[in-house]
């Protein structure tokens, strides 16, 4: 049911967004109108060192020919292409590369941006283990020849450790792109989704103190009545009687951790910035879990180093896994409006609607502010605050980034002893690409450069 509210209309922006190409505002046309013929993806998990060239099938044949009624090319074809050129330095020596799998990608039913058949891809996937993990990697590309994107000779690089991704690119006049790893780690609290557990004040209760003055003047009633039977013995009884009733009261409520009202159970206007922040961050969180375990499963299975993830929205069993962890931090009504906002956030239009890495969250608690409505039900205040978020998406040798700043206002309500958002109204959303400008359009009447970087036709060099 909870997909149903949503997914219409995001398969809706969707594909308005891959037929249009509407940029958000700020954000410049994408560069290039289909994506790079060759591809290099490397992944640092410890230290094992996973190499995925990514290749189209024309680029391959103009080195072997094979069945043309294969699925794949043989291992040996695929092999000998990498070994040709494709150079891994691993902390400043060459690490030969070991030959995993060849995967067919995708073939010639799909069209590019500029309407262009996709040419069939292979995922030519190559592992090593080193001897410890890597400080530094760095890859070269051995000849270009055949590689022209475009207008360019250019072989793309994406690097990812941690689930962090850097990218850049190999070019004739700069055929080596080195990683270096990040010595800090990624912001360990957009990686975990916990319940904000909701923790009544203990009631504080008078009866226990009452009943030991009074359990005390009894005690000395009943020592002064040897001296006055007749006036200190009734009042020993009374005192006594006083106090094991006011003792019997005391215990009662020192066992109930429930406020006896609503107001007595809120937290204070700090506790609720805390309480706030931690669930904001549970709703951004559940996103990054999410697209980690789809790296994850990548990496296992039949995708290349650029996850699906990235490509263009989300699968069934993502959707599926966001509502559920979604569900920690908001209540039934609101998962799908929660959702919407999110996606819309992340997903990047002028990049086809792929959903971008969360790479920062400034959440301004400060001038956040807190009131708490009158005569309610049960526990529940309300928080107005802004927050920004950055993100990326990291392909064809590029990053874009995106900055959003959100304005908004949340119901906070406990349910089932969690704090919960159970209300959502966004007064302000900007979103702001951090790309730099695009160049200018190339003359159309060009010619594309030849192998040596001279436009087709022109004098040869001498």
């Amino acid at each position: 049911m909870r997909q149903h509210l949503v997914r219409p209309a995001l398969a809706v922006a969707l594909l308005l967004a891959g037929l249009l190409g509407a940029p958000v505002r700020g954000a410049s046309a994408h560069p290039h109108m289909r994506p790079p013929p060759v591809q290099v993806f490397v992944t640092v998990e410890d230290q094992d060192v996973r190499v995925t060239v990514q290749v189209e099938d024309p680029v391959l044949r103009t080195q072997a020919t094979w069945d043309l009624t294969a699925e794949t090319p043989p291992d040996e074809v695929a092999n000998a292409y990498v070994d040709k050129h494709l150079k891994v330095f691993v902390d400043g020596e060459e690490t030969p590369l070991e030959l995993d799998k060849v995967i067919r990608l995708f073939g010639a039913n799909l069209t590019n941006p500029d309407g262009s058949p996709v040419e069939p891809n292979y995922a030519v996937r190559t592992k090593r283990k080193v001897d410890e993990a890597p400080h530094s990697i760095s890859v070269r590309w051995e000849d270009f020849s055949g590689v022209l994107w475009e207008t360019e000779h250019v072989v793309p690089v994406t690097v990812s450790q941690d689930y962090a991704m850097r990218s850049g690119n190999m070019t004739p006049d700069d055929p080596a792109w080195i990683w270096h790893t990040d010595p800090t780690k990624r912001m360990n609290e957009l990686a975990s989704v916990e319940d904000v557990s909701w923790t009544p004040p203990q009631v504080e209760s008078r009866w226990p103190l009452l009943a030991a003055i009074l359990g005390g003047l009894g005690v000395l009633s009943l020592l002064g009545a040897f001296k006055a039977p007749k006036l200190m013995l009734p009042a020993a009884a009374v005192c006594l009687a006083l106090a094991g009733a006011a003792w019997a009261g005391g215990i009662g409520d020192s066992v109930s951790s429930r406020p006896a009202t609503v107001a007595e159970s809120l937290p204070s206007e700090q506790g609720a910035k805390v309480i706030f922040d931690r669930l904001l961050r549970n709703v951004y969180a559940t996103f990054e879990v999410r697209r980690r375990a789809a790296v994850d499963a990548n990496q296992q299975g039949e995708a290349a180093g650029e996850d699906a993830w990235t490509r263009g929205g989300l699968r069934r069993e993502d959707e599926d896994a966001i509502f559920d962890l979604l569900s920690k931090t908001a209540t039934p009504s609101l998962l799908a409006t929660i959702y919407q906002h999110v996606f819309k956030s992340l997903v990047l239009e002028d990049s086809g609607g792929a959903v971008s890495i969360l790479e920062d969250l400034s959440i301004d608690d400060a001038n956040a502010v807190v009131t708490f409505p009158p005569d309610t039900e049960r526990p529940r205040f309300r928080v107005e605050a802004t927050w920004t978020l950055t993100s990326a998406v990291h392909h064809w040798g590029h990053t874009h980034r995106r900055k959003n700043l959100v304005a908004a206002t949340f119901e906070i309500v406990e349910q089932g002893g969690s704090w919960k958002f159970d209300e959502f109204s966004v007064q302000r959303h900007e979103r702001e690409s951090l790309d730099p400008p695009a160049p200018t359009a190339a003359d159309p009447n060009a010619t594309a450069p030849t192998a040596d970087g001279a436009p087709a036709g022109a004098e040869p060099k001498r």
